[in-house]
């Protein structure tokens, strides 16, 4: 979901699923949640929602219930490890790279107000 709708992880960590509406692929960021300070409801993209059933059996409240951050980003760091996975410069992924990701894959499609 990072890569594909281009949010940042406070708000992806944030987002309830009461917040998020599955059939009409739609999930609201709260201004609260957000650096733009702003409700945002963004469309997503089929792939999204198919991975986002298979985690609704999961918690009742957040879609990515994870409270320690920190840990978030260790195991983030281990799966591209063990995936062989780094940049160019021979570091790791952080999770902003996947913002760039987003804007790199849909600039020419996009407004920049999306974006």
């Amino acid at each position: 979901m990072g890569i594909m709708c281009g949010w940042r992880i406070g708000s992806l960590l944030a987002l309830r699923w009461g917040d998020v509406d599955l059939n009409n692929a739609t999930a609201l960021s709260r201004a609260t949640d957000n650096k733009e300070n702003r409700d945002l409801l963004v469309s997503l993209p089929q792939v999204v929602i198919t991975h986002l059933r298979r985690l609704e059996s999961f918690g009742p409240a957040k879609v990515f219930p994870c409270s320690y951050r920190r840990g978030l980003y260790d195991a983030w760091h281990t799966l591209q490890t063990s995936a062989g996975v780094q940049r160019e410069d021979g570091r790791l992924f952080g999770f902003h790279d996947l913002r760039r990701g987003f804007k790199t894959m849909n600039h020419d499609r996009l407004s920049p107000e999306v974006l």
